[in-house]
C-alpha cells in the first residue's frame, strides 16, 4: 500500500504537469499531518487532496480553497485562504478485555469507520524564483464515528511545505 501511495506522488504530477493546472505536492505537519496535492484551476481557486494520520488511523480529506493576497504593502509572496471539504477515513485505538466468559482476552485494537466535515484557513508564502511554498494553516473538524460517536476539533493547527509542479 505504501508503494502505491508513493507511485501516485511521483508519477501522477508528471502526467498532470502537461495541463495548464499549477499543481503542488508537499507536507502537512500537526495533529493531522500527511501528504497533500493540490491543483490550482486559476490565480484564485483550487482544489487540494489531504492523506492524514491521526488517532491510530488514515483520513483522506478533499477541499475547495479560494485564494487571495495579502500584505500587499510588505510582499506579494503572501497569499490568505479559505476553504471547505470533507473527510472519510477510519480511526483505531487501543482496547482492553481483560476478561470475557471467565477467560483472560488481553488487548487488542478495534477501528471504526469515520465521516466528517472540514475546514480552512491559512497563510501561504510562494517563492516565484524557487517552486516551493511555506504556509500555517488552522483546520477545524467535526467527524462522526471513531471512539466516541462525535467529534469536534476546533485546534487543528499545522506547517505545510509544497514543490510546486506548474
Amino acid at each position: 500500500m505504501k508503494k502505491i501511495i508513493l507511485l501516485l506522488f511521483v508519477v501522477y504530477p508528471i502526467l498532470v504537469n502537461a495541463q495548464d493546472y499549477n499543481t503542488s505536492v508537499g507536507f502537512r505537519g500537526g495533529e493531522s499531518w500527511g501528504f497533500t496535492y493540490r491543483i490550482c484551476s486559476n490565480e484564485v481557486n483550487a482544489a487540494e487532496a489531504l492523506l492524514s494520520f491521526r488517532v491510530g488511523g488514515m483520513q483522506f480529506t478533499a477541499m475547495k480553497e479560494i485564494f487571495m493576497p495579502v500584505l500587499l504593502k510588505y510582499s506579494d509572496h503572501f497569499f490568505l485562504y479559505t476553504g471547505y471539504g470533507g473527510h472519510l477515513g477510519y480511526s483505531r485505538w487501543d482496547y482492553k478485555n481483560n476478561y470475557y466468559e471467565n477467560k483472560f482476552h488481553g488487548r487488542y485494537m478495534k477501528a471504526s469507520p469515520l465521516l466528517g466535515i472540514d475546514g480552512v484557513l491559512g497563510l501561504e508564502y510562494k517563492l516565484f524564483k524557487y517552486p516551493f511554498t511555506a504556509g500555517l494553516e488552522f483546520k477545524p473538524f467535526a467527524e462522526f464515528g471513531g471512539r466516541r460517536f462525535f467529534r469536534l476539533n476546533l485546534w487543528d493547527f499545522g506547517f505545510t511545505v509544497k514543490y510546486n509542479l506548474k
